[in-house]
């Protein structure tokens, strides 16, 4: 089976983490937890197709290596495990740790931690890791319609996807930064 996306489907894959920064400038207690739950289920999704297009790469070139698929479905497990999460403690049950006053409190518990180490590691999967074991695998090959075929199914929309990311992410850091100038003029 093959998934692959040209561009506007890629784009479409930033469509909730846009909607979520459009949210976000709502009413701060309406929004933030649906926000969130874009933005989260943006990273998953982003993260979900790059992790098939690796592990297809992985399967296809012949390499097989436990350490690629091992990194690749960390993050998957704990994006996956985070969106349940966040769908569970901001929606489901939305009032359980509200604070009154316009700042959540901030707690820095042995969970954030975890949290913060996997975002950690997701991003540096997701930017060089994966990027950098296809490139280098591709670049090793020989035969040159299969270097040609690799490039095109996987290397080409793991870059393409990695690009998008940086441009929309510092996009809408800007974005929020103009709005919030914006607001204090």
């Amino acid at each position: 089976m093959k998934l692959k996306l040209k561009l506007w489907h890629v784009l479409l894959l930033f469509l909730p983490f846009v909607c979520g920064c459009v949210i976000l400038e709502f009413h701060y207690r309406l929004s933030f937890e649906i926000a969130n739950f874009l933005s989260v289920l943006t990273l998953s999704l982003i993260v979900y197709y790059q992790t098939y297009l690796v592990l297809n790469f992985n399967e296809q070139s012949g390499k097989q290596s436990k350490f690629i698929k091992i990194n690749a479905y960390i993050p998957v497990a704990f994006f996956t495990w985070y969106l349940l999460d966040i769908l569970y403690f901001t929606i489901i049950t939305p009032h359980s740790g509200f604070v009154e006053g316009p700042l959540k409190k901030t707690d820095f518990n042995l969970k954030s931690w975890i949290i913060m180490g996997f975002i950690i590691h997701g991003c540096i999967t997701y930017y060089l890791v994966n990027n950098l074991f296809v490139a280098a695998a591709i670049k090793k090959l020989t035969d040159k319609d299969t270097k040609a075929k690799f490039n095109t199914e996987f290397l080409v929309p793991i870059k393409r996807l990695i690009r998008l990311t940086l441009v929309i992410v510092i996009g809408a850091l800007i974005g929020l930064v103009i709005f919030a100038m914006g607001k204090l003029l």
